[in-house]
């Protein structure tokens, strides 16, 4: 009975094997590479969760002293304190600078808006100069988002009150519209279909966004935010960790109308 040779792989086989491998190898550090340089390219411009903020600091600012915007401990989303924007003023803005040269800027966070009329707008502008909203103006009222454009206010969707509500919104000032999301978590939102194309309120001033603007006009129920990221790019952020414990941001300044 003859014996069986053993299986012997050649040179060029075990040549073909090692350039296969060493490729696959390449390929998955090249693609490492690539995530990478994204994720640093995609800059993040605000990150505050408030838990670093005293209760009521800003309430008791010399010129915010009674106007409404100011850091709560209820309701909360994650961690123990919020922003809270309640004050019932003709025309009140507050604003935290933004420094980018990209032409599309989002914003994440969750919000909350109580049961009973209109609450806070939440604004990006490229025009820090003006009281005109040059970009995205999305405002509240009871059950549902709306945004201002063509000189009146027009329906974006349903919103619940009394619970909190996850929100994105995505700007292109090259364009002059945004996308909006919202949903009950940020995994629901990045699952489902946005409000596409939304036009700003007024033509952009400048090619990207130089402020966010939280703006209380005639409101008359609170509303209020918490885990406000706010970054550059249209891909969504995903963090390692949910962002309870936040950089403090500098706050910004009021503007009074």
């Amino acid at each position: 009975m003859s014996q069986v040779e053993p299986w012997v792989v050649s040179p060029l086989v075990r040549k073909i094997k090692y350039f296969a491998v060493f490729f696959m190898v390449a390929g998955v550090a090249l693609l490492s590479l690539a995530l990478a340089a994204d994720a640093v390219a995609q800059k993040i411009l605000i990150q505050d969760g408030f838990e670093n903020h005293p209760l009521d600091k800003l309430d008791k600012h010399p010129l915010l002293k009674g106007l409404g915007f100011k850091i709560t401990n209820k309701p909360v989303k994650t961690g123990k304190k919020s922003f809270a924007i309640s004050g019932k003023a003709l025309v009140h803005t507050y604003s935290i600078p933004i420094r980018t040269d990209e032409p599309i800027t989002s914003v994440e966070c969750w919000v909350y808006i109580e049961k009973g009329g209109r609450s806070f707008s939440l604004k990006l502008t490229s025009d820090d100069e003006s009281f005109d909203n040059r970009g995205p103006d999305i405002g509240w009222n009871t059950g549902f988002v709306q945004f201002y454009a063509h000189d009146r206010w027009q329906e974006i969707g349903k919103f619940a009150t009394n619970e909190w509500r996850y929100i994105r919104i995505v700007a292109n000032f090259d364009k002059n519209v945004f996308d909006f999301y919202s949903g009950s978590s940020k995994r629901e939102i990045l699952r489902a279909r946005p409000k596409e194309r939304i036009p700003f309120r007024i033509k952009a001033a400048g090619p990207a966004a130089t402020s966010i603007v939280f703006s209380m006009e005639r409101s008359t129920v609170p509303g209020y935010i918490d885990d406000l990221i706010v970054y550059e790019g249209e891909n969504p952020i995903v963090l390692a960790v949910e962002p309870i414990r936040k950089l403090a941001t500098v706050w910004g300044h009021i503007k009074q109308q």
